[in-house]
């Protein structure tokens, strides 16, 4: 099972290594690479851009370290079912990603529910496990509802699902507003956006430490991704004109998050509370209809999908040591943890946007995307900012300085071999991609055209 897991997970990755190399980025515009007739629903079609391929890769680089996690041996041991699921999630979310048809794209995107809700239902660490699994299915499912809605009336207009189709029509004004509506409750759901992320922090306490690696870094990036491909591809007058609902959606949602992480005394709903804020600061990127805007969005969806997995695996180390998630009980772990010390602190300055991290970047092009906007939206994304440096500074303070709380814990132990190798993984490509700004955007030679 272990050969099997890690085989799968290494031939996926090398792949999606094989399909940059041929990948042709002299045009943005998909490359079909897989088409296949299915009887009952017509001729489906794969294609990648270098918008997909991004993601793709993401997902390829996020699930091999997700087979060193905390405790995925020891259900390597007992329980087949998690690598199965393991290995159908990744499957479905490359056919999202790279999805050249709508309704391809739509069933996959539900599909994903299932492997998640038995994720977090089976695996999940704690007895509210279940109230997790059906917060996350239920939020999601009713969600996508609306997206299942506005892809009936696409298909009464044009009379087909394809990508190549749908994106070369230019919608009415009015079809453009009610569509951009429909689309954006179901990926509001998925980012998540105030009010709709009230799921997302409690899947993330009760999943085990793969399915809130892959939540975070992979998962919530599908409704971030979807405002990316159809809002703004699709709808873009219509995101114009909802927009300023949209800005103070997104405002209300970084505020909201960063003043509640600063009163959970769960680590994970902190790390969890803090993936709201970044989403919807992404969020408000993508609709500045500004290239900065654009890039920043995207770069902090990259930068998130590292550093947010990062940060819960550090968190995972914890619980697979000391079995709780409450500050109370840890303080002082820089004495007898100085690796993972070392690898925490690197973390959370990546999470606020230090200068020569992922998030530096992105961050600072959506600051100035938002000062082209307004200087009223501004101060408070910048107040955002501030909370988040709070909270992170804080949150590394309360566990790693102060005394050493032997009442609790007598027993520590620093890194593992795996767990290192891990933690150098991700701070290597975050600290690469926080010095080199083209990697990105090499992908995307024409984002510019996004842009009304």
């Amino acid at each position: 099972m272990l050969l099997f897991c890690t085989s799968s997970g290494t031939l996926f990755l090398l792949f999606c290594i094989v399909g940059l190399l041929i990948f042709d980025f002299n045009f943005d515009t998909f490359q079909p690479f897989l088409y296949f007739d299915c009887t009952l629903l017509g001729f489906w079609s794969f294609a990648l851009d270098g918008l997909s391929l991004l993601f793709v890769l993401l997902v390829a680089f996020i699930f091999p370290l997700c087979l060193f996690s905390i405790n995925f041996y020891s259900y390597l041991n007992n329980r087949w079912s998690f690598v199965f699921l393991l290995v159908l999630l990744e499957v479905f979310l490359f056919f999202i990603f790279s999805a050249a048809d709508v309704l391809v794209f739509y069933i996959f995107f539900e599909a994903t529910l299932l492997p998640m809700f038995l994720l977090i239902g089976r695996f999940g660490s704690r007895f509210r496990k279940i109230k997790a699994a059906y917060y996350l299915f239920f939020y999601t499912f009713i969600g996508s509802i609306f997206m299942l809605l506005g892809l009936f009336s696409i298909y009464s207009i044009l009379g087909s699902f394809s990508f190549y189709v749908v994106f070369n029509f230019h919608y009415a004004l009015f079809y453009q507003k009610i569509l951009c509506v429909l689309f954006f409750i179901t990926f509001a759901v998925k980012t998540p956006m105030v009010p709709f992320h009230i799921w997302l922090p409690e899947a993330h306490v009760e999943a085990p430490t793969v399915g809130s690696i892959l939540l975070a870094s992979v998962l919530l990036k599908l409704g971030s991704y979807g405002f990316i491909r159809f809002l703004v591809h699709l709808f873009p007058f219509g995101c114009i004109y909802f927009s300023p609902i949209i800005f103070l959606v997104s405002i209300c949602g970084i505020l909201f998050a960063s003043f509640s992480t600063l009163r959970q005394v769960d680590v994970k709903r902190i790390i969890a509370y803090s993936s709201i804020a970044h989403m919807n600061m992404a969020v408000l990127g993508l609709f500045l209809n500004n290239i900065y805007g654009f890039f920043g969005s995207i770069y902090l969806m990259m930068g998130h999908g590292l550093i947010s997995a990062g940060l819960f695996f550090a968190i995972g180390v914890l619980y697979d040591r000391y079995h709780t998630r409450l500050l109370f009980y840890y303080g002082g772990l820089t004495v007898v943890m100085p690796m993972y010390s070392f690898f925490l602190l690197f973390l959370s300055f990546a999470n606020i946007g230090f200068p020569g991290t992922f998030n530096f970047i992105s961050e600072l092009n959506v600051f100035i995307a938002v000062l082209f906007y307004s200087f009223i939206l501004l101060f408070f994304l910048f107040l955002g900012f501030v909370l988040t440096v709070v909270y992170s500074i804080w949150l590394y303070n309360r566990i790693m300085f102060g005394t050493l709380k032997t009442r609790y814990i007598s027993l520590y132990s620093d890194l593992n071999w795996f767990e290192f190798c891990v933690f150098v993984t991700l701070s290597f490509f975050i600290f690469l991609f926080g010095l080199s700004t083209s990697l990105i955007s090499f992908f995307l030679p024409n984002i510019d055209l996004l842009c009304v």
